[in-house]
């Protein structure tokens, strides 16, 4: 990876902060694998720009003011690599999980996005 790929990456962070999704989408691979993992309400597995366009929806419907706090962006070597933490309200109640994000560059796109996350002790509200 390169300092173009981290900047890539916190260019694509800064516009999901501002909502800006079809920026972030700009920075996508059109045969982009998506993978957030089950133990998330809004979790899922899927390829390319109509599938991450679904997740992001998803993301709408299960969650309201979700947010993400970027604690570092860092070059691993063959990944981006972005920590921090996400918050929200989920069924009425905050909550939120602490997260790795791994970003697979190729020609200046993303490529692959895998997501590790630490979810809440007790597990995310379900009602």
């Amino acid at each position: 990876m390169s300092q173009s790929d981290v900047d890539l990456i916190r260019a694509t962070y800064e516009s999901f902060g501002r909502g800006d999704i079809p920026a972030v989408m700009a920075n996508f691979a059109e045969d982009i694998e998506w993978n957030a993992p089950d133990v998330l309400p809004h979790g899922r597995r899927v390829r390319g720009h109509e599938g991450v366009g679904q997740f992001f929806a998803g993301l709408g419907d299960q969650w309201t003011d979700f947010g993400l706090e970027i604690e570092e962006i860092v070059d691993g070597d063959s990944a981006v690599l972005g920590r921090g933490r996400a918050s929200g309200r989920l069924h009425g109640s905050a909550t939120g999980y602490g997260f790795v994000h791994a970003f697979t560059i190729r020609d200046g796109k993303v490529a692959r996005f895998d997501e590790y996350v630490a979810p809440p002790e007790g597990g995310f509200p379900t009602t």
